[in-house]
This record gives C-alpha cells, sequence and structure tokens, in this order.
C-alpha cells in the first residue's frame, strides 16, 4: 500500500515488486554470471537448513566488515569455477554441522587478516583440482571435531605469514596426490591427539624456512617438517614415515 503511494504505481504492482525483491513467493532468486552480490558491514546473511546457496561462473561473493555468513545444517554453499568468495577483515563465515563447503577448479577462496573461518563438526572441506584456498596474514583457520579438510589433485592449500592452523582431535587432513599445502613462514600447523595427518603419493607438504613449527601431540599421530622445523612423533610413526620415504624414492 504504501510502496503504491510512493512509486505511484497499482497496489498490484507493488506486491509483485515486493515478490520478486523479498523472495516471499519462495522462487530462488540468482546472482547470474558477471554479476556481484554484497552483504554490507553488520549485517546477517543466513541460508536456513536444507537450502542451496549458487554463486555461478565470474561472480564475487563479498561478506563486508563486521558482517556474519551463516550456512545452516544440512546445506550446500558452492562457488563455481572462476569465482572469488570473500570475506572482508572482521567478517566471520561459518558452515555449521554436516554442511559441505567446495571450492570449484579456478576458484579462489580467500579469508582477508583477522578474519575467522570455521568448519563445525562433521562438515567437509575440499579445494578441487586447481581451486585455491588462502588464509592471510594473521587469520585462523579452525577445522573442528570429526570433520575431513581435503586438498585434491592441482588444489593449492596456503596459509601465509603469522597465521595458525589448526585440526581438532578425531579430525583427518588429506592432501591428495598433486595437491600441494603449503604453510608459509613464522606460522604454526597443529593436529591435536587422535587426528591423522596423510600426504597421498606425488602430494607435497612445505613448511617455509624460518622457524616454522609443526606440533603432533600424544596420539600416535604421524607428520614431517621441513627445513628449521621442528617435529614429534613416535614409534610407530617413525617406522610409517620410513616407510613412506621408501615408496616415495621407488
Amino acid at each position: 500500500y504504501f510502496a503504491s503511494i510512493l512509486f505511484n504505481i497499482t497496489a498490484d504492482a507493488a506486491i509483485a515488486c515486493c515478490n520478486y525483491c523479498c523472495n516471499s513467493t519462495g522462487t530462488p532468486i540468482t546472482v547470474a554470471p558477471g554479476d556481484t552480490s554484497t552483504v554490507a558491514s553488520s549485517d546477517t546473511s543466513t541460508v536456513a537448513s536444507s537450502d542451496t546457496s549458487t554463486v555461478a561462473s565470474s561472480d564475487t561473493s563479498t561478506v563486508a566488515s563486521s558482517d556474519t555468513s551463516t550456512v545452516a545444517s544440512s546445506d550446500t554453499s558452492t562457488v563455481a569455477s572462476s569465482d572469488t568468495s570473500i570475506v572482508a577483515p572482521g567478517g566471520t563465515s561459518i558452515v555449521a554441522s554436516n554442511d559441505t563447503s567446495t571450492v570449484a577448479p579456478g576458484v579462489t577462496s580467500t579469508v582477508a587478516s583477522s578474519d575467522t573461518s570455521t568448519v563445525a563438526s562433521s562438515d567437509t572441506s575440499i579445494v578441487a583440482p586447481g581451486g585455491t584456498s588462502i588464509v592471510a596474514s594473521s587469520d585462523t583457520s579452525t577445522v573442528a571435531s570429526s570433520d575431513t579438510s581435503i586438498v585434491a589433485p592441482g588444489g593449492t592449500s596456503i596459509v601465509a605469514s603469522s597465521d595458525t592452523s589448526t585440526i581438532a582431535a578425531g579430525d583427518t587432513s588429506t592432501v591428495a596426490p598433486g595437491g600441494t599445502s603449503i604453510v608459509a613462514s613464522s606460522d604454526t600447523s597443529t593436529i591435536a591427539p587422535g587426528v591423522t595427518s596423510t600426504v597421498a603419493s606425488s602430494g607435497t607438504t612445505t613448511a617455509v624456512s624460518g622457524s616454522n613449527t609443526t606440533i603432533v601431540t600424544s596420539g600416535g599421530n604421524t607428520t614431517t617438517v621441513t627445513y628449521r622445523g621442528a617435529s614429534s612423533h613416535n614409534g610407530a610413526s617413525g617406522i610409517l614415515l620410513v616407510l613412506l620415504l621408501v615408496f616415495s624414492i621407488k
């Protein structure tokens, strides 16, 4: 009624506009290729249970400072090929329990300085071939208990300087053949008790020189650390490491 008076149109036309813009009809609103979807500062964007949020090819999805983007239980968030997903400084991106977050080939997922990216319990985070996942300086990336983090062949996972990457108890981190996982100078990678870190055949895990530390706490975990790094493993892990090296040489 007020819209019809304000814009000097019929009430039916005003209702139609509201239905389209507000999605009150239940019809999905699509962001087409080449478009930009922005959530402004202090806003909240929520995708409810069992929903799907898709950003099409060549689009940009940005969560501005102080905003929160939440994907609820059983939902799927997909960033298609050649797209960019950015969480700005102070923004928080949360994927709730049982959800799946996928970065497709050619896509770059960036968490900017001082941001937090959290994958909750029982979720799966996948970086597909050709996809790049970057955590910028001073950020924190956390994979909670029972989650799985996978870097597929040709995918690259980078944690930049001064960042922290934590894999909680009961989780699995896998770098598939041809995948690359890089922890830059001054960073810390921590694997909690009961966690397994696996680098498959032809996969590469690199800790750049400059006082990097890889910490493996008690619980029979296995790890490899390069130049200037520090490592701690039990006897069984040492045997597994030797076997891995032998098969790699062959």
